[in-house]
């Protein structure tokens, strides 16, 4: 009796570390966006792109509550297709790979859209609010969803801040009317700014491609450096990929790259014309120096000097000729 009692005692606790790792190995529901756009540049101003949210990996999804705000520095909104329900839009809505959400019937609760952040009883600076439920559906949706694709103009080059598009308020629910846990995430747009620097009346473009606000680049001739500063959510990753004009600076060793003094986590790479130096840190509250050196730089004198020889030359030849008259 007590070979069986203790062989069952130890399947119920095998079963039970069993259970809670299944449990642990299920993926969470995530709820982010996917937009057409991996950066935005100043060749884009005019152009428009697609953006969706989509929720991954959930269970018996029955209804959802989204709030968002956006930059709009950058973009405008333009128009959207709240993709509801999923029998309506059972094929990937670009650019999300997934169809629509929640199973029909469907309540609509909220849909609308004001970039003046003056939604009545929304949260605050919430510019979209999304709110629809399953009225009466046997079941809820299992799976992946896409909930709303955004269409946007981008209006004006980038100057300084990247596009962030910050989820305000999310609720999920299953057929009971409970909570679905999920994790939410922001998605910033990183902005390429081309600054241009002049040495000796002669412009140069470097480029900056980051998920950080950039500003204040400098160039410090003849040293060949140049500074910037970047800042960003406190504790978030930051990075910023750097082009280089190889007719501005270039090194014949290698280059230095600092954090706020510090060397910094970096890669280079480079074509025949450029350099791309790749540099990663983490924002915090203050924002950060970062320094790029080589070793050389275009010399100032380098425009001058045909000009020079061209006087010298005229010197000269004066020169001879008053030796010449003085012989006579």
């Amino acid at each position: 009796m007590r070979t069986k009692l203790s062989i069952l005692i130890i399947a119920l606790a095998v079963g039970l570390v069993f259970s809670m790792l299944t449990v642990k190995a299920q993926p969470s529901t995530v709820v982010r966006m996917i937009s057409e756009k991996s950066r935005i540049s100043p060749n884009d101003v005019g152009s428009t792109f697609k953006l969706a949210i989509v929720v991954e990996n959930v269970q018996d999804f029955y209804g959802f509550d989204i709030q968002l705000n956006w930059t709009t520095n950058l973009i405008k909104y333009v128009t959207h297709t709240t993709t509801v329900p999923r029998t309506s839009y059972p094929a990937p809505n670009p650019p999300s790979p997934y169809g629509g959400a929640l199973n029909s019937p469907i309540l609509p609760i909220k849909d609308i859209v004001n970039e003046t952040d003056a939604i009545p009883d929304a949260e605050p600076g919430t510019m979209a609010w999304f709110a629809y439920a399953s009225l009466g559906a046997p079941s809820g949706q299992t799976g992946d969803a896409t909930i709303v694709v955004f269409t946007f103009n981008v209006t004006s080059p980038p100057v300084s801040e990247p596009v962030v598009l910050h989820f305000v308020r999310v609720d999920l629910s299953n057929m009971a009317g409970q909570p679905i846990p999920y994790e939410a995430f922001d998605l910033t747009i990183p902005v390429e700014i081309e600054h241009t620097v002049t040495v000796d009346e002669t412009d140069f473009i470097i480029k900056t491609l980051s998920n950080s606000t950039v500003k204040n680049l400098q160039l410090h001739a003849p040293e060949p450096k140049i500074t910037f500063n970047v800042t960003g959510p406190a504790g978030s990753a930051g990075f910023c990929n750097v082009t280089i004009p190889k007719s501005l600076i270039w090194t014949t060793d290698s280059w230095t790259v600092l954090v706020d003094g510090q060397p910094a986590t970096f890669s280079i790479t480079e074509d025949a014309e450029n350099t791309y130096v790749y540099i990663t840190y983490q924002h915090s509250e203050h924002e950060h120096e970062i320094t790029i050196e080589g070793t050389d730089i275009v010399a100032e004198f380098d425009n001058i000097l045909p000009i020079m020889l061209l006087a010298f030359a005229a010197v000269l030849l004066t020169v001879v000729e008053v030796q010449k008259r003085i012989l006579k």
